[in-house]
């Protein structure tokens, strides 16, 4: 398969063999019917081309996949991100020089691979690229011959035979090399998997650390901590039986990101191998009784029980539901050993075009408001939220409505100097409690608001 992948506006190939899907009701795929499993491959043929069959799979509430017939084989597939599927063999390369869905149909590229042509192989998925002694293939290095591992930044070999010890003064961490078939960022849908500019904190913390060895070592046995590495149980299940190092301490001086929206929310729930672990976040919640349901679940199945009421808590505001009851109780960080760290912050997170929901007035310019506004709210959102940090960068003092809710570096940031917090129950007295900061005050916060507004890149 080449780089490339047709497309009127921006157009998503489907799959070339049928599979279910979590997030649609319907799913339409094809299927080649004069071929072997092993060249089910993803070439976009036209719809109706002679050799495949179309079949309709219906997940919920019980998984249905049934061919269909010709005469409800789909005219046209509509994709995920907007554009029209097309076969790939309309797609020539003049095609390339028409680029945007005004321009007419053009060729995108498949993830990890970008150019006029699709022809150069994108080096910002791999680590480091490749630390310039390996080639970056769709998202992985292959490195030249006397180096390996992550970023090719390996290139030395342990034995336990020396009795290596690890130095309690000088802090050191081993990163694990894990195959791809554990942990990996793939290519997902034809598109880019895991790269997200909010979630960009994770991947460049690693990247950095990869290339810092004044903390890092190629000495297993001389790591003081190891990871770090996505929050996954395969991950952990994978080192029980491979490494002795996880089993020496069960785990407690290992490292793992969990930067997802809702971090490692649901710690009661984890498996045991996995509660003694160095949880990274981005949400810090950590309510104090994290809500049980009462009727005596067996282990494992702890919430799978009747759920609390529903309920009506300001006048004009929708009624709270059970679900969000239970999310708001979960433990999702414990500050004994946990970190919560700051979210990644790029400067077209301001932008207006981004902003369209905040101010409902037509062609307003909501970051130039957030700019001209003294206060800004900055509530959690589905797990954590980037609100905080986007009224630091505006300079609008952040307004903090997160009950139970610990910020990034909580213990080293002084808060309380450049911020204010608000608990819910007095949620409806924040116009008389923002009335009350004088002008001094109001400066005050500013000055250090903007002597903190850093903490908020990596």
């Amino acid at each position: 398969m080449d780089g490339r992948r047709p497309a009127s506006g921006l157009a998503a190939v489907p799959p070339p063999a049928c599979s279910s899907s979590r997030d649609r009701k319907r799913l339409l795929c094809y299927q080649y019917t004069d071929r072997p499993e092993a060249e089910q491959l993803s070439d976009s043929p036209p719809l109706d081309h002679p050799a495949i069959e179309w079949r309709e799979i219906k997940p919920y509430p019980t998984l249905v996949e049934e061919v269909l017939p010709r005469d409800k084989w789909p005219k046209e597939v509509k994709t995920t991100d907007g554009g029209v599927w097309r076969p790939l063999k309309e797609c020539p390369d003049k095609w390339f020089r028409q680029w945007g869905p005004a321009e007419g149909p053009h060729c995108n590229c498949h993830g990890y691979y970008e150019g006029k042509s699709c022809e150069i192989a994108d080096p910002y998925h791999c680590y480091r690229n490749c630390s310039g002694v390996g080639e970056c293939v769709r998202g992985w290095c292959h490195c030249q011959p006397g180096y390996w591992g992550h970023g090719c930044t390996r290139r030395k070999a342990y034995t336990s035979s020396v009795g290596w010890l690890p130095n309690h003064a000088d802090l050191k961490i081993y990163v694990y090399d894990l195959p791809e078939m554990v942990a990996h960022r793939r290519e997902f849908n034809d598109w880019w998997s895991l790269i997200d500019g909010i979630y960009l904190a994770e991947l460049e913390f690693i990247d950095q650390l990869l290339g810092d060895w004044s903390v890092r070592t190629e000495n297993p046995w001389e790591g003081n901590t190891g990871g770090p590495y996505l929050i996954l149980d395969r991950v952990s299940r994978y080192l029980q039986q491979t490494s002795p190092f996880w089993n020496a301490t069960k785990g407690r001086n290992h490292v793992f990101f969990a930067s997802n929206d809702q971090g490692a929310c649901k710690l009661e729930w984890a498996p045991s191998e996995l509660q003694h672990s160095i949880k990274v976040v981005h949400y810090g919640l950590a309510q104090r009784r994290p809500y049980e349901h009462h009727n005596h679940a067996p282990p494992g199945q702890h919430g799978m029980g009747a759920l609390p009421l529903a309920g009506h808590r300001f006048e004009g505001f929708p009624d709270f539901t059970s679900e969000a009851i239970v999310a708001e109780h979960m433990n999702c960080y414990r500050f004994d050993k946990d970190v919560v760290a700051p979210v990644w912050v790029g400067t077209d997170w301001v932008l207006s075009e981004h902003y369209n929901k905040v101010n409902a007035q037509k062609n307003s310019a909501p970051r130039l408001d957030m700019q001209r506004a003294k206060f800004c709210l900055a509530p959690s959102g589905h797990g954590w939220g980037v609100r905080l940090a986007q009224a630091m960068m505006t300079g609008c003092v952040p307004v903090i409505v997160q009950d139970h809710v610990y910020q990034a570096l909580w213990d080293v940031l002084p808060y309380e100097d450049f911020a204010i917090r608000i608990s819910r129950a007095d949620l409806h007295r924040i116009v008389e409690i923002l009335d009350l900061v004088t002008p001094d005050q109001l400066i005050k916060l500013q000055v250090s608001m903007n002597m903190m507004s850093g903490w908020g890149t990596m």
